[in-house]
């Protein structure tokens, strides 16, 4: 009993700090600027670039398989008879087509850290999760997931000439669904 009026001062004394404004990252008076910074702290990301956190871990994964390319493969962008890797555009953010991309190193790392605790071995993206829960990344995560379970075309074919009693071929006609040109 004796505890909740002083948690209620404690409280109430940290909320008269706070100001009502809309806060940005480096205002630490604001309450809004406390997930920026957290997620500035924990990731590394700093959400004043104008850059989505998706666009951002994509690019840290491709650092990640560069580095894991220079070390194991012994690939040297400066050797002119090895083949310059391109950077691949940002796929759909979603663990289907390919969970590799979704899961990565990361999910690797945190999934044996999970099993050296005693538990299970299961793979946990965090960052991948992360983005999935940013503005927009859900609608991307299920448009991956779709696209994987889309058909990849349409096959007709007509049996009117046989229909009628002509003789011929059967006409088939394939048609690709827009995205898989």
């Amino acid at each position: 009993m004796i505890k909740s009026p002083t948690l209620f001062g404690a409280l109430l004394l940290c909320l008269a700090g706070c100001s009502t404004t809309p806060g940005l990252i480096n205002d630490h008076w604001s309450a809004s600027s406390t997930n920026p910074r957290a997620a500035r702290f924990f990731t590394g990301y700093d959400s004043s670039d104008g850059q989505s956190y998706r666009d951002y871990q994509w690019e840290q994964k491709q650092d990640i398989n560069l580095t894991l390319r220079r070390h194991f493969f012994n690939h040297n962008p400066n050797n002119p008879y090895q083949d310059q890797v391109e950077p691949k555009a940002r796929p759909l953010h979603s663990p289907l087509p390919n969970p590799a991309n979704y899961i990565h190193l990361e999910g690797l790392a945190l999934g044996g850290m999970l099993y050296a605790a005693g538990g299970a071995f299961f793979p946990v993206p965090l960052d991948s999760i992360l983005g999935t829960l940013e503005p927009g990344g859900t609608e991307e995560f299920m448009a991956g997931v779709g696209a994987t379970f889309r058909p990849l075309g349409v096959m007709t074919a007509s049996f009117l000439n046989n229909t009628i009693g002509e003789e011929g071929p059967v006409v088939a006609l394939w048609t690709s669904v827009a995205g898989y040109e």
